[in-house]
Formats: structure tokens, sequence, C-alpha cells
């Protein structure tokens, strides 16, 4: 009876996902309610009845997406007030991307995300529905959020009346896409290599010259440019995989650390994936090929400077992915082959020390918090997860010490928790400081448990 229950559940809500996907932008609101825990659980899907999925021998690649946009009226991440920021018009699609890679005998999920975030419940519950259905394990699932201010605040999960109805949709769906990735495997080739984006993003944190902090992302125009330097120097380094694929079309992910924000205001209640939606449809349309973007150690960045006034607004943000697209596109031929060896996995937990600040605050008792962090390898690319918003210099310290030739960093992954900002950032103070709820050095001491579990999978 309870079988019957779920697959009933379960054909109700492809239907109820077919009418959001395929009807006009502007829907009429329904019934909403905070679903319980174990409604959420009902949603976990059998194991796929279409037949059995048939991994091929060696290596190879396979890929799904579909959009998931909201109903008007949905609470939109990003800013402190998603209860009262609510969707009204879809200017573009909400995507959810799986990237399916297998050694024959191990398999990788390689998901990407348009959200602010994937809180860690998202990730325990989806891991959880892809072990039953395939039997993949969670250290084998990456949920990567691209970071728009501007899609559904799911990291509130169903306490928050309009996504809990969301994520009715959006479990189910991360199934799907599991199944038809692992559906769509074929035989394939690694390929690797990297490229500049020079001028195309920037901290947003400033000091004056005489080292002195200056402000951040509300730094005002009446200060002189003259007067004032970037925190940091951004990573401006984008890495490059692609699955040469012998019959089906090949399969690139990308990997860049910018700060999505260009598109979104506090106000504006447009659903946008903001400049990664127009990267996507330039790389796949110009190169022919399927586009996974895999956002990275992003702290403190955006794509615009306020020193050099190259900004990007509402109007152009789009402007500004298609010329990402375009640099990725240029440095495609250039990519080497690569050896895909086999596929291995880990997790591991960082305790991580609340700052007094933060557990007055919130009447914690906890004095620590256990953050999970993954590492995952195919041949020699590696994935480090970080469940928060990581310094870019952080990102860095991880590739330049990681044993492999190339390391993905997928910031915003499998968790989220804040800004964790770098050491040097906390004597300058500002937003992404104040609002950190663990003490200086936490960024450090989870750089440095990503570069052991690099070196043990990889011995």
């Amino acid at each position: 009876m309870k079988l019957k229950r779920t697959v009933l559940l379960l054909l109700a809500l492809s239907l109820c996902f077919s009418a959001v996907s395929c009807a006009p932008s502007l829907l009429p609101p329904t019934e909403d309610r905070i679903f319980t825990e174990e409604e959420e659980k009902e949603t976990v899907a059998p194991l796929p009845e279409t037949g059995p999925i048939v991994i091929p021998e060696g290596f190879s690649a396979g890929f799904a997406r579909e959009a998931l946009n909201p109903e008007p009226g949905t609470p939109l991440g990003g800013y402190s007030n998603a209860e009262n920021r609510k969707s009204h018009i879809i200017r573009d699609d909400i995507m959810l991307t799986c990237v399916a890679v297998s050694d024959g005998e191990n398999t990788l999920l390689l998901y990407s995300g348009d959200y602010l975030n994937f809180s860690v419940s998202i990730w325990n519950q989806v891991t959880r529905m892809i072990e039953r259905s395939f039997g993949i394990p969670a250290a084998n699932v990456l949920l990567n959020a691209t970071h728009t201010h501007a899609s559904p605040a799911i990291y509130y999960g169903s306490s928050l009346v309009g996504i809990a109805r969301y994520l009715q949709e959006f479990y189910p769906l991360t199934v799907r896409l599991a199944e038809n990735a692992l559906r769509d495997l074929e035989n394939a080739e690694l390929y690797t290599g990297s490229t500049r984006t020079q001028g195309l993003n920037y901290v947003r944190r400033y000091l004056y010259m005489d080292g002195s902090y200056a402000g951040g992302s509300n730094l005002s125009f009446g200060q002189d440019p003259k007067l004032m330097r970037h925190e940091t120097d951004p990573d401006e380094t984008m890495q490059i995989i692609k699955f040469d694929r012998k019959t089906k079309k090949d399969i690139v992910l990308a990997n860049w650390q910018c700060h999505p924000t260009a598109g979104s205001t506090s106000t504006s209640t447009a659903v946008t994936a903001d400049w990664v939606s127009t990267f996507r449809e330039t790389v796949e349309k110009k190169g022919d090929v399927l586009c996974s973007f895999h956002q990275g150690a992003a702290g403190t960045l955006v794509s615009y400077s306020k020193l050099s006034s190259n900004l990007v607004s509402e109007r152009n943000c789009y402007k500004r992915g298609v010329e990402i697209g375009e640099v990725l596109l240029a440095a495609l031929p250039s990519l080497k082959a690569s050896e895909s060896g086999k596929i291995r996995a880990i997790t591991k937990d960082f305790t991580a020390t609340y700052n007094e600040a933060y557990r007055t605050k919130n009447n914690l008792t906890a004095t620590t918090k256990a953050l999970n962090l993954s590492a995952m390898a195919i041949g020699d690319v590696a994935f480090v997860t970080a469940p928060f918003e990581m310094a870019d210099t952080n990102g860095v310290f991880v590739k330049e010490n990681s044993p492999y030739q190339m390391t993905f960093i997928c910031a915003y992954s499998n968790g989220s928790n804040g800004y964790i900002p770098a050491l040097h950032s906390f004597p300058n103070g500002g937003y992404e400081v104040e609002s950190c709820r663990f003490v200086p050095g936490t960024g450090e001491g989870i750089a440095s448990l990503m570069v052991e579990m690099l070196k043990e999978i990889r011995r």
C-alpha cells in the first residue's frame, strides 16, 4: 500500500512538473502549506522501472538537464528579505544539470543548479534518494550552486511557505536527471585545460592606499578611485574539462570564480540565472557542445569593479555571460588529452568553531559545527566541495597545493554556512567578516584539510 501511495504521488508530481515547465512564465498561485518531514521522505523515488541502466565498460560520460521555474509568489534567495521578495516573472530558466561520469565500476554525479546555496538537509535528502535508486554513495554526489541571487530560496527548506511546494518538484527532478544522465553515458576521452579571464572578475572589497579598509559592495561612488585599490587580486583562471564522446555531443565543464549578482538587487523580483544563463547558451550554441558551469571559490568577488567603472547592470549582465562564454570557446582547441584513470571519492568533517558574537546573537549552546567536505577524482582531475562561500585566496591555495593536474574548487556545495573569509580580511572588517559565523583562520584550516584529502585519494 505504501509503495502504491508513493507511485501515485510521483505520478502527480510528474504531471505537476510538466504543467510548470510548459506553461507561460506567469502562473496562478496555488494553495500552499508547510510539508512535514515524513511527507518530504515520501518523495524518495522508487528504482527506475523503464528498464535496466547499462553502464558502459571503460570511461564514459552522460548529461541531463531540465528547467524548474517557480510559481509567482515563491520566495527568492540572495538577500535577507526572502519572505517578502517574491517572484513575479521568469526572465530566464532556472536550470538543474547533472553530469554522470563512470570508469565502468564507480560513478560520480556532478550536479550544477541555478540557486544561491544547497543546504546540507537538501544534500542529505538528494543523496539518500540517489543511493536508494542507483546505489551511488553520497561521497560520489556533488551538488554545486551557481549562486544566483534571483532563484527560489530552497536553502530555507520546507520551513518557508512557497519553498515547500517547490521542493516537492525539485527532489524527484534530481533522481530523474540522474537516471537520464546515466542512460546517456557513452564512452569518452578526457581533455583538460585552462584560460585567463582578464578584467572579467574583481574583488569587491576595497582598501585605501595606506592599507586601511575603504568599504565593500556598497562603496560610494563619491570616493576617489585613485586613492583606493582592491583588497587582493582575483583568481582569473577558468578551468575546463571536456568529455569527448564518440557519437553524442561532447560535454564541457567550467570552473570559475565570480559572484553572480549582476542581474538582481534586493528589490528585484524577476527570476534569473544571471550571466550564467547566457554563458551556457553561448558555449553550447557556438561550440556545439553541452555545458555545465561549476561556481568556484567566489568569496568577495563580483563581475565588475567600482574603481574601473566597468559596471554590469541588470540590463547588460547577459552580455557579460556572452563575453565569458567567448573566453571559454577560444580555449577549447588548446585542451590536452588527460588520463581518465579510476574514480575515487571520500568525505570528511571539519570541526569549525563558532565565534562568540554569532553564538550570543543566535543563543547557541554548541561551540562547534561539523562541516562536511568531499573530494573526488577522475584520473588526474579532482573536485573538492565547500559548504560555504569560500575566499578566492584559499581556493588558490588548494589548487596550488593539490597533487592533481587540475582541481575544481566547488564552493556553495553540499551545504550552506555563509561567508568564511580569508584570514587577511578579518582585521579590515566589513560585511563578510561581520557576518561570518566562525573564528578567524577557519577558512585556512578547511583549505589545509582539502589538500590532505586530495593527497589521500591520490595515494
